[in-house]
């Protein structure tokens, strides 16, 4: 006999082979392992690949419990829904016990302050609301456009679930930024830029309540802002180096020395609120109160330098994993090497056959998923949905233990006499 504690083939008459072929069950009985976990099983052929999943993350309510152990079912067919061919296949698993994963940061986006804030993706414009809160027009990490309004406290709030553009501009009676045309600027309500002294190449431009204007114009250096009198007197400046993202669009209260830039880059995009003091003063310098960048990070190795620290961390493909002794089943495995996988819902552990071991993080509509290894028995994970990159710590991933679930056969079929 086998070393199997149990073992069942099905080897009978021609028409229990042809039912088998047809969807008829293969019972599997196996005696799970002394250890406290979820169990993962899979049937393998006999190279050892994998062939079908028949659980992953199970507990001992989902099997029927017999005098031999668990018993459950294979159908017969492997993961695609297809019947298995002929011959001898093996069925194995591991039981996965607490596996330790903490959250540690945000990376390369500004605006993900806790897990609850919205995943900004992209910002395309920004508006003022009635209150004076800013309001954003951006794109989450499902390409979803949404209009948020930032509180005073720095939170962001949804303004309505699903809105258009005219209809949130409507609701909000939110300040339009001027708008560039072929033929220059204008005002929302049609008024166009006046004729500034030394303004060759005006990029965006917002006026106030008393006829102040702002206005960013480029320049050889990158560009600069200018606010402009009511008389198109040059009131102040602020020069933004060309290594700096470039403003696109800027809006400033009716009221106030206060602006907001939404700047760009290849790579970033960002969102900074400027204060000057309220009479220009050349040496009284400007202070920033807002600066949130969204950075690019559509690739692991695209980020991998700016998440190592200007080292680029090295991804890896496979980590091995010593496992806990099975005292009943002395050759069961003692160790095996994990990779990371991604579904819908998140990042997944698996062996190096594609078992699903457990699920780690509950992310959905990742991009990518890569593992780093700390010099230690623990993992970091990054991932990222466009939007946002996470990072993990994955501890006690020796908390397993692999067990054998029997020998099987299928013969093949055979037509009825």
């Amino acid at each position: 006999m086998p070393r199997f504690l149990h073992q069942s083939r099905l080897l009978g008459a021609a028409v229990a082979l042809y039912a088998s072929v047809a969807g008829a069950q293969v019972s599997l009985t196996f005696l799970p392992p002394p250890h406290e976990g979820t169990i993962s099983l899979g049937i393998y052929n006999k190279s050892g690949s994998l062939v079908r999943t028949l659980f992953k993350e199970a507990s001992d309510k989902d099997f029927t419990v017999g005098l031999n152990g668990f018993i459950t079912q294979w159908d017969g067919k492997d993961d695609a829904g297809q019947p298995a061919p002929p011959g001898k296949y093996f069925a194995r698993g591991l039981s996965v016990g607490e596996i330790e994963v903490e959250g540690v940061a945000f990376h390369l986006n500004e605006w993900a302050l806790d897990e609850n804030a919205p995943r900004i993706r992209d910002v395309s414009e920004i508006h003022l609301a009635p209150e004076g809160d800013l309001v954003l027009r951006a794109k989450l990490a499902q390409d979803k456009t949404v209009f948020l309004r930032r509180a005073k406290e720095g939170g962001l709030q949804p303004i309505q679930e699903s809105v258009t553009t005219s209809t949130a501009k409507s609701l909000l009676r939110a300040r339009e930024p001027w708008i560039r045309e072929n033929s220059g600027f204008r005002e929302p309500e049609g008024q166009p830029l006046p004729s500034l002294p030394n303004l060759e190449k005006p990029v965006a431009a917002s006026r106030c309540k008393d006829g102040r204007l702002w206005v960013v114009a480029a320049t050889d250096e990158g560009s600069e802002l200018r606010q402009y009198a009511a008389d198109t007197t040059l009131l102040r400046s602020l020069k933004i180096p060309a290594s700096e993202p470039q403003p696109v669009q800027i809006i400033a209260p009716l009221e106030g020395s206060v602006v907001y830039l939404l700047e760009r880059s290849k790579t970033l995009s960002r969102v900074r609120g400027i204060e000057f003091p309220d009479a220009p003063n050349p040496e009284e310098k400007p202070s920033v109160f807002l600066s949130r960048a969204i950075e690019l990070s559509e690739t692991f190795a695209a980020v991998a330098a700016r998440l190592g620290g200007g080292k680029p961390l090295v991804s890896e493909s496979k980590f091995k994993v010593r496992l806990l002794a099975n005292p009943l089943f002395k050759d069961a495995l003692q160790e095996i090497s994990v990779k990371l996988g991604s579904d819908r819902e998140g990042t997944v552990l698996m062996d190096s056959t594609g078992l699903i071991l457990c699920g780690l993080t509950a992310t959905p509509y990742l991009k990518w998923a890569s593992m780093v290894s700390d010099g230690s028995k623990a993992l970091r994970i990054f991932q990222s949905d466009g939007a946002v990159v996470e990072e993990f710590r994955v501890r006690k991933l020796a908390n397993m233990m692999a067990f054998e679930a029997g020998e099987y056969e299928l013969a093949p079929p055979q037509k009825p006499k």
